[in-house]
């Protein structure tokens, strides 16, 4: 629904001049848009999480058309797979970081720089393979 919202023309029309300026209109920018605030952006529902708030970022750049969906498919599927592996909001995390005892700043410590690493590995895959 958010999606949707998100690309009515009265939504949209108030949105874009918010977004406009910081987000990607090109394959390039896109990739490194990803690469660089995919990883920190996608934990706790972040705004690059499409089951989160990323559903209106998401609507906002299908309105402008400029970058393919396949595309924006791959570039959204690390953030959105770091979300669902390490994100401490997710009742799986809890239970794995109270099962191992780990506090969460540690877990976080530990996770997140391969959590980004594979954010960035995937924008560049999604480069490549269809930018």
């Amino acid at each position: 629904m958010i999606i949707v919202a998100g690309q009515m023309p009265q939504v949209a029309g108030a949105l874009k001049p918010i977004f406009d300026p910081v987000l990607p209109h090109n394959t390039a920018q896109a990739a490194v848009f990803f690469a660089v605030l995919g990883g920190i952006c996608s934990i706790y529902r972040g705004p690059l999480v499409v089951v989160g708030t990323g559903a209106a970022l998401l609507a906002i750049l299908l309105s402008n058309n400029e970058i393919p969906v396949p595309y924006l498919y791959a570039l959204w599927l690390g953030p959105t797979v770091m979300q669902g592996s390490i994100d401490p909001t997710n009742s799986w995390t809890l239970w794995t970081i109270g099962y191992t005892k780990v506090a969460h700043g540690q877990f976080l410590k530990t996770a997140l720089p391969f959590g980004c690493l594979m954010v960035v590995a995937m924008s560049a895959i999604g480069y490549y393979m269809l930018g």
